[in-house]
This record gives structure tokens, C-alpha cells and sequence, in this order.
């Protein structure tokens, strides 16, 4: 049986540690459907959350539904690309189609969250922008990049997803849903402006070694749009998920 110890620390925020080398979804469904009824659990890996995700952070909310939050470490892009002046990168009518492109998957270089409610399916793709105001002060806010898979308000269009198991627990519908998510084709239906340029930057191969371009972190935050999601549970974790990895996007303003 695993040895879990839980602490409340005086903002409320969970600690666990177990001693174990993976957290049962037995254990998994303890802290999400007991503790986080009363208070803020942000619990980094409550199971392996895989290849693609870093962390899986749970999130309560006054509602009680089951919310997660997943650090993207790397995203695959599956669909069309384009081929031009020796490099490779994602095209809305490109002709070299991948059908498996997780060799062509890229590092994500900075905070950027997957939201998902496992039982309504919905999904959002957000990242941390710092922002100065013309009097030298900073604010921080979400903000959302320009994938061609994302609506404005950072909504994703998420494809195919499993359908929701009541056999297992909400946790593993999450990661179910993500991986699905990770695999399903990029229907470039939602190309903006500025959507070309960003995947050119962001997602680009050179040939014929199909060495990465690299892309830096502030390649990627030049990109991004501040946004409001609009869903109280997303905005009420971003304080947390911020003093987890606020830093990182610090830094990158500091380039």
C-alpha cells in the first residue's frame, strides 16, 4: 500500500510525496474526488503523464467538476507540410502529408497548459504573457498562441476524443483525452494572420538532414495574445500555476 503524506500550507495549497514510483489511480482518485472538494490541490504527476505532458495538476473549483491542467514538454504537428527554399514546415495546403510526425515533433519552450474537463470534453491551449504598461509597471495575464486548432478564446478544436469511462477514474479519462488530443490531425481550419508565420517559426526543419530550426522561448511569447479564457477555473489556477513556472517566462522577457 502507498505511504502518502499530504500538507496544507498556510495559502492552502496541497503538498503530496508518495513513496512509491507511480501514483495508483486508487490513490489518484483520493486527491482529486476527497481533498480537492475543500481546498487548492496542484499536485505535479499524479500518474505519468507521458511522453508529450510534464506535469498533471488538478484544480478545484466551486462547481466540484473535475478540472486538470497539463505542461506541455513537446507537441507534434500532424498534418500537411510545405517544403520551401530547403526547409519543412507546417502548411495549411501543403503537399507532403506525415502520417506519423512524431519525428517532427517540437520542444515547447515555454509554460504552456492543455486545460481539460475529462467529463465535458472541453479543452483550452494557454500560455503566461508579462506585459509593461506605458509607466514602466508589469502585469501578467493568459494568452494564447496562434495554432491553427485554437480559437480566440483559447478553446481548442480537439478532434476525435475517447469517450468518457466511468470504469476508471477522472484522471485517466484526463490523460486519455490528452493523448488523444496529442495524436489527432491539425485541421488548419483555424488559420489566422498571423498562424503561417508562427508555425514557420516555431516548427521549421531544415533539408535534407530534418535537423530541428531552433526556436527559442521569446520566438514563441513574440506570438502570443493576451486572452481571457472566460472560465472562472482556468483563471483561478493561474496564480498557482504561475509560482510554479512564471519564471520561466521571466526570463525569456529578460532575452
Amino acid at each position: 500500500m502507498e505511504n502518502l503524506e499530504i500538507v496544507f500550507t498556510p495559502t492552502g495549497v496541497v503538498k503530496r510525496r508518495v513513496t512509491e514510483e507511480a501514483v495508483t489511480d486508487e490513490v489518484a482518485d483520493v486527491i482529486i474526488n476527497q481533498v480537492a472538494r475543500n481546498v487548492a490541490v496542484f499536485t505535479p504527476n499524479l500518474i505519468d503523464p507521458g511522453e508529450y505532458f510534464s506535469a498533471l495538476h488538478g484544480i478545484t473549483n466551486k462547481a466540484r467538476n473535475s478540472w486538470f491542467a497539463a505542461k506541455i514538454r513537446k507537441l507534434k504537428f500532424n498534418g500537411t507540410w510545405v517544403v520551401e527554399a530547403g526547409r519543412l514546415f507546417p502548411g495549411k495546403d501543403g503537399e507532403v502529408l506525415f502520417p506519423d510526425s512524431s519525428e517532427l515533433a517540437v520542444e515547447v519552450p515555454i509554460p504552456l497548459f492543455v486545460f481539460i474537463s475529462p467529463e465535458d470534453k472541453h479543452l483550452f491551449l494557454l500560455t503566461f504573457k508579462i506585459l509593461e504598461r506605458d509607466d514602466g509597471t508589469k502585469w501578467k495575464t493568459w494568452a494564447r498562441l496562434p495554432f491553427p486548432n485554437c480559437y480566440t478564446d483559447g478553446a481548442l478544436c480537439t478532434g476525435e476524443l475517447p469517450v468518457y469511462d466511468q470504469s476508471v477514474s477522472v484522471t485517466t479519462n484526463a490523460l486519455r483525452m490528452l493523448e488523444a488530443w496529442i495524436d489527432n490531425r491539425w485541421n488548419a481550419d483555424l488559420y489566422g494572420e498571423d498562424t503561417q508565420a508562427f508555425l514557420e517559426r516555431i516548427a521549421s526543419f531544415s533539408l535534407p538532414a530534418g535537423e530541428r530550426v531552433p526556436a527559442t522561448a521569446s520566438d514563441w511569447l513574440e506570438y502570443a495574445e493576451p486572452e481571457n479564457p472566460g472560465i472562472d477555473v482556468i483563471n483561478a489556477a493561474f496564480d498557482e500555476l504561475f509560482a510554479l513556472y512564471g519564471q520561466e517566462v521571466a526570463d525569456a522577457c529578460r532575452v
